[in-house]
């Protein structure tokens, strides 16, 4: 759009919305069926919200292309053909012309048509597509099989199969080009790998058509194997990447051009050399193997032509070096391999020269940023898996871990992996990403220190992770790798990636806006993540999600340090905490209190980097602002660690202390914990009153009547909740009515008094219902349940207590849940269903926490007893 790529969006569903509008070829779209087709468990309203949002965040990520995003009436929106270029648009294009250009339409085609988008809509649009291209390239095959080119038949025919391997006229064409081609044993070979395939997928044999094929082959004839391969060889086993073997295979088949991308150290190259070994018949004309990491940075397309005639051993012909090499690989079915490309501009005017002149020829590049030539395809490589556990089983089902011990013994070959150990190796593994070279290194300082030693000195990486003489020069040490990624970025990209090392986990792209405090964050973020600094995903609601290695965050937050920009990115990051924690304080208690719940729980380890590194106000802000997290999700004990790190810190107000001190102690009370809950209670609310705030005084004391019934202190309880109830319409809002009718329903039930509980209860229950305050709907709802027990209505108790629990459920309200999961129990049993009362009161036990209150759980195990 505008000559630039698709931005980044936020969510899923807002590709899916972009992805819609760009298939319509400029056709319009009404919103109605936007909306249905997107959020079709929403109603109309909520759809039409979410369709808002959505656009609105499209809009902010096209920038000034946003004129692309048209609503030509207030009933339907398109994207305007003259300001973008889609390359399912170009395809169709090609796709309707008479004679079809093969190349390009191989080029255009990526493969399955959004991969990973099942919204029933798209597919007839993805089933048609792949039909149109694998006939266009069949036809394409079978012409080139009729001009005697048979390389050309077999590239296109298993550029075919890569997108419809099953597809036995494809096979056929295969079969009859590799002989043709003078291999007929390959035509054979493949025959055999296709029957396996299809019956091990579909369980059925190979139609007649396609054995009388195969029988009409020339017989065999040995031919003298001549096939030049350049290839490097390791002395060490390749260990794992199964995955990633077979996903770049069939690529490899699909297109021309593959590049593999990550970071430095990672394992491109032992990737890339393994794929091209495995598989000799696929490349039967050879396979060359270029390094540049020794071409110069910036060097010239022609010196990189006299460096490609060199590497593939094509010195001395006649003509340019260009003209040596291009002839060499004319009309061959081979592979060139170039590895360690990021450095090269030059490359992707060369490698379009070669796509043009050679379409026989298949590349496969190794890169820490893609080529950008048309119809590549990326492969993103990642760090192998760690150990998920500190077991001995854990740790062996991990291909970072084996990476390890196999490399530590061929130095030590006495090192064994055992169960004394084993939690060590899962330590150093998770430390260091799984990034194969960083394991390397580490293993080799097992010559001289001990484990226990080296995982100790994990916490500095850099210095510790030096190579020697058996590593290449570029590879002596991390940081000289990292340095070839991080000394070409503009100095603004530099300086985010700087500041993102205060993310110790995954961060959003709000986030990272606000940490980094510039409004070209995304552009920077976007060359980050081209140039495999950053890690790009996305969590299970469709939301991208970035995060640094290890080993690159250690080496940004060296950077950041010798910048003097740390205090300052510590500012922002703890500011961002606030704002963060403040919408979602506010959030938690609507109908998307599950999703908050769910998205501070993404951000707990960015949000302790945050209070730790805050000033004493900054960070009772925090904890302050956390207080709900802890307490719905039953974290009760963990919550008081985080007061207490705050608490710890000098400075800060008498009211931001007294507010982190106050959490404490009601947690404490929750835990059945010694605490001073009650007077901290009580001076809050006089500094409430001093300073003329009612609201903070209606909570305090809303509160404090709840402790005080709790205690058997009714009279005195009733007495709060009065004061609660006399503030409520001063403060405008109906919600504090409804929530004063809460703290008196749950007053009056502890008081025995059910009959006006019930009828403050279910004015409250109305009321919030109405609001649309899911979370007080289901505090409702179990008190109200409570009420019917006690009434012995336990029909009426089940129902409330149920859709409360389901509602907890769903809403991560874990310590609410726990007290329904008793209630339910209890009606059960009181109602002499002892088999339902033993199910509610195991479910209970089960999903008890370590750190969360222990009064339910420890009244179900005592009434498990009695219900056996």
């Amino acid at each position: 759009m505008g000559g630039k790529p698709l931005p980044r969006l936020r969510t899923r569903k807002g590709y899916l919305l972009l992805a819609l509008l760009a298939l319509r070829q400029g056709g319009g779209f009404s919103r109605d069926v936007l909306i249905g087709t997107l959020w079709p468990e929403s109603d109309q309203e909520a759809g039409a919200l979410s369709l808002r949002r959505a656009l609105h965040d499209l809009r902010a990520a096209l920038g000034e292309a946003e004129v692309a995003l048209e609503a030509p009436d207030r009933r339907h929106l398109r994207l305007v053909p003259e300001h973008v270029w889609v390359d399912v648009w170009e395809l169709k294009a090609l796709l309707r012309h008479g004679v079809v250009d093969t190349e390009a339409v191989v080029a255009l085609y990526q493969g399955t048509l959004l991969p990973g988008f099942d919204e029933p809509v798209l597919l007839p649009e993805r089933q048609q597509l792949q039909e149109a291209v694998v006939q266009a390239v069949l036809r394409a095959g079978e012409q080139a099989l009729e001009r005697g080119e048979a390389a050309i038949a077999v590239l296109r025919a298993r550029q075919a199969i890569a997108h419809d391997p099953f597809a036995e006229p494809l096979q056929r064409l295969l079969y009859r080009a590799l002989a043709r081609a003078g291999d007929p044993t390959a035509a054979r070979r493949a025959y055999r790998e296709f029957r396996v395939r299809l019956y091990e997928e579909l369980r059925q044999e190979p139609s007649p058509e396609t054995r009388q094929c195969l029988e009409n082959l020339p017989s065999p004839v040995p031919i003298p194997v001549t096939t030049p391969d350049t290839l490097p060889h390791f002395l060490s086993t390749f260990l794992g990447r199964e995955r990633e073997l077979t996903l770049v295979t069939e690529r490899l088949r699909a297109g021309q051009v593959v590049t593999l991308l990550g970071p430095g150290g990672v394992g491109k190259t032992r990737l890339a050399v393994e794929v091209a070994r495995s598989h000799p018949s696929a490349f039967p004309q050879g396979t060359f193997f270029v390094d540049l990491s020794t071409v110069p940075a910036g060097v010239s397309e022609s010196l990189l032509w006299q460096a490609l005639e060199r590497a593939i051993g094509a010195e001395g012909g006649e003509g340019t070096a260009s003209e040596v090499v291009l002839r060499l690989l004319r009309g061959r079915l081979c592979l060139l391999l170039l590895d360690n490309a990021e450095h090269v501009p030059a490359l992707r005017a060369l490698v379009m020269t070669l796509l043009k002149v050679a379409p026989t020829l298949t590349i496969l590049v190794t890169s820490r940023a893609p080529l950008g030539v048309l119809g590549e395809a990326v492969v993103t490589v990642a760090p192998l898996p760690t150990p998920q556990g500190e077991g001995l089983g854990a740790v062996l089902a991990s291909e970072a871990a084996l990476l390890f011990v196999q490399r530590v013994q061929t130095l030590r070959p006495e090192f064994a992996l055992n169960v004394h150990n084993a939690a060590e190796v899962a330590q150093l593994c998770r430390c260091l990403d799984g990034l194969p070279l960083a394991l390397e290194l580490a293993a080799a300082r097992l010559r001289h220190l001990s484990m226990r030693d080296l995982v100790a000195r994990l916490g500095d990486p850099l210095p510790l992770l030096v190579g020697g003489e058996g590593h290449p020069e570029r590879q002596r040490t991390l940081e000289q790798l990292l340095a070839g990624s991080y000394d070409p970025l503009p100095r603004a990209a530099q300086q985010v990636l700087d500041a993102l090392s205060l993310f110790p986990d995954t961060f959003s792209l709000a986030a990272a806006e606000a940490l980094c405090g510039s409004g070209d964050t995304l552009l920077s973020l976007g060359r980050l993540v081209d140039a495999s600094l950053v890690q790009v995903s996305e969590d299970l609601s469709g939301t991208t999600r970035y995060r640094l290695l290890e080993i690159i965050r250690a080496f940004a937050a060296q950077k950041l340090e010798k910048s003097g920009g740390r205090e300052r990115a510590q500012e922002r990051l703890g500011h961002w905490a606030v704002a963060f924690l403040s919408e979602a304080y506010a959030g938690l208690w609507g109908s998307e209190g599950g999703r908050w719940l769910e998205r501070i729980g993404q951000e707990l380890a960015n949000l302790e980097a945050a209070l730790l590194g805050a000033e004493a106000e900054e960070a009772l802000r925090i904890t302050h602002l956390l207080e709900q997290f802890w307490w719905r999700t039953n974290r009760l004990r963990e919550g008081i660690l985080w007061f207490d790190r705050a608490l710890a810190k000098d400075g800060g107000t008498e009211a931001a202390r007294g507010d982190s001190e106050l959490g404490r102690e009601q947690f404490l009370n929750l835990l059945g914990e010694p605490n001073q809950v009650v007077g901290a209670l009580e001076a809050a609310v006089v500094r409430a009153q001093q300073r003329a705030d009612p609201e903070s005084a209606f909570y305090l004391l809303h509160t404090l009547g709840l402790i005080l019934a709790k205690r058997r202190c009714y009279s005195e309880a009733v007495e709060r909740l009065q004061a609660v109830w006399a503030l409520a319409p001063a403060l405008g809002d109906p919600f504090y009515r409804a929530y004063a009718e809460l703290g008196l329903l749950e007053v009056l039930l502890e008081a025995g008094q059910l009959a006006q509980a019930r009828t403050f209860g279910e004015s409250a229950l109305a009321s919030f219902a109405t609001q649309g305050r899911v979370a007080h709907v289901i505090q409702v709802q179990l008190q109200l349940g409570r009420v019917a027990l006690a009434e012995r209505r336990f029909v009426e108790a089940t129902a409330l207590l149920t859709q409360g629990w389901e509602g907890a459920q769903s809403g991560g309200m874990r310590d609410v849940g726990q007290e329904l999961l008793l209630a339910l129990g209890e009606t059960a049993e009181a109602a002499g269903n002892r088999e339902d009362a033993r199910a509610w009161y195991t479910l209970l036990i089960e999903q008890g926490e370590v750190g969360g209150q222990r009064g339910p759980l420890e009244r179900a195990q005592q009434a498990l007893l009695r219900v056996v």
